[in-house]
């Protein structure tokens, strides 16, 4: 069983909104100890204002990854497939229409593969995804 916190969630959250709003651990400190934060007065040491402050910021930003990491490309792919499926239904395609339809399937296609990667817990990294080093098509 895990020891009791010595700060309530409420004095946590209070500690980190400060900080959002750009106040140094040292005024937050000060603002908890004033009862000026949001919650009832408390003393917490500027340093462990500090690390409760970087520990809570670095949970929710793993937890945002963790929830948006493969959003953004899954929805570049469904955009992706939307034009693909409009391009398909016309009756008649012209030279332009053909090159974005191959440009569009070849990147849709790229995308579907970086995807089902990502899922098998092999793939490349954020910012490999965004990184394209394939030589462009002329």
């Amino acid at each position: 069983m895990a020891a009791p916190r010595k700060y309530s969630d409420g004095q946590r959250e209070a500690m980190v909104q400060l900080a959002e709003a750009g106040k140094r651990p040292a005024e937050i400190a000060r603002l908890c100890r004033e009862g000026e934060a949001g919650v009832d007065a408390f003393d917490v040491p500027r340093r462990s204002c500090h690390d409760i402050v970087e520990r809570e910021l670095a949970r929710r930003e793993a937890e945002l990854a963790a929830d948006t990491e493969n959003q953004p490309l899954t929805r570049i792919s469904r955009i992706l497939d939307g034009h693909i499926d409009r391009l398909e239904r016309k009756t008649k395609l012209n030279v332009d229409d053909l090159e974005l339809l191959r440009k569009t399937v070849d990147l849709s296609a790229m995308l579907e593969a970086r995807l089902r990667k990502r899922k098998n817990g092999s793939g490349p990294s954020r910012s490999d995804l965004l990184d394209d080093s394939r030589p462009a098509r002329g």
